[in-house]
């Protein structure tokens, strides 16, 4: 069988692909190794596919070693050196200290609120059930009146119930005298125990529905107005609410303070790291400090990099140094930037 152009003076060009195979596989008669093919100048190739998949496998072999010999793809460019000459804050840093900042002015105000007015309230809300109990004590013994029920001189009578409560180990105090002693504690805990807020009638330190000084008449009055908050229409008595400990309305105000202190501390810092800025001349790696003094490679004797692993370093300054002659300065690499890229320059300079 001859393929192509049968003149001599144009031999034949023959090209094998997966696609003319395999039509010639479809249209003509098999391919065997036993069949030939020849040219015009006569001559017989070396060898023939025996089938279809002969020629497809050394196409995929051609394909993988032309894929394998292809060179590999260069390395990308290195970055590019800052050209920045003025130091700016670092973004991440600085993002963190105001998110502090703000949690501990969150911190603070909570404390604060809880210190003048959450904790206040719960005393003077338990001092109130408490003085209900006493009321409440002196009706049953028949004694309600309003001289009983005045506490003239209430820290000196608070002092007593204690002695009384510690020397008896609380054995020897009936029920009235308990309701008495919460009643002064709870008082004094939110800083009312004065004579004011414990006779009758008096005009009391809470407010009424009209944010008017409540006025409380007699006795007996105010024992009626509390037992519509701590009875129940049922007649059982209300859930009382939680008595404060010594120690609640002080630990808010620690919180408050803690809060704004470590606040205003973090503002005085980034007030601080505002106010210095380094300045650089890349032609001459020249370093200018914030106070003005100028650093060169040839200044430096020694870069103790000690304290890198915290972002700092240190830089000691050769004595011939007209201005910082003998010291070691230390310098801030995470909230000033690219310092840090400077004074790497500097460094191998130095040792070049």
């Amino acid at each position: 069988m001859v393929f192509g152009d049968a003149s001599p003076e144009k031999p034949p060009i023959y090209s094998f692909d997966s696609h003319s195979v395999q039509a010639l596989f479809q249209y003509a008669s098999p391919i065997t190794t036993g069949n030939t093919m020849s040219d015009a100048s006569g001559q017989q190739p070396s060898s023939t596919p025996a089938s279809f998949s002969d020629v497809t496998e050394s196409g995929h072999d051609g394909a993988l070693s032309s894929t394998a010999s292809a060179p590999p793809a260069p390395p990308p460019p290195p970055a590019a050196p800052s050209t920045a000459t003025v130091t700016t804050i670092n973004k991440k840093w600085s993002i963190k200290m105001y998110i502090i900042t703000l949690a501990m002015l969150v911190l603070g105000v909570w404390g604060l609120v809880d210190a003048i007015a959450v904790y206040p309230n719960r005393g003077a809300r338990a001092a109130e059930y408490s003085e209900f109990q006493h009321l409440r004590d002196l009706k049953d013994s028949g004694r309600l009146a309003n001289d009983l029920a005045s506490i003239a001189e209430p820290q000196a009578r608070l002092d007593e119930l204690r002695t009384k409560e510690r020397d008896g180990g609380g054995q020897g105090m009936v029920a009235g005298e308990r309701a008495r002693q919460e009643w002064l504690t709870q008082l004094k805990l939110i800083g009312k125990l004065i004579p004011q807020h414990t006779t009758y009638p008096r005009t009391d330190f809470r407010r009424d529905d009209a944010g008017k000084a409540l006025a409380i008449g007699s006795a007996d009055e105010r024992l009626a107005d509390l037992s519509k908050k701590f009875i129940t229409p049922d007649g059982s008595a209300a859930k009382p609410p939680a008595p404060l400990s010594w120690y609640d309305v002080p630990s808010q105000w620690i919180i408050a303070a803690v809060g704004f202190g470590v606040a205003a501390y973090l503002v005085s810092l980034l007030l601080r790291v505002r106010s210095k800025t380094y300045r650089w001349e890349p032609s001459t790696k020249t370093l200018t400090l914030p106070g003005g003094q100028t650093l060169q490679p040839k200044d430096i004797a020694e870069f103790d990099k000690s304290k890198w692993d915290k972002l700092y370093i240190q830089l000691a300054v050769k004595p011939e140094h007209p201005t910082l002659g003998g010291k070691t300065l230390e310098l801030d690499l995470l909230r000033y930037v690219p310092l840090e890229d400077w004074v790497l320059e500097m460094e191998k300079a130095g040792n070049a």
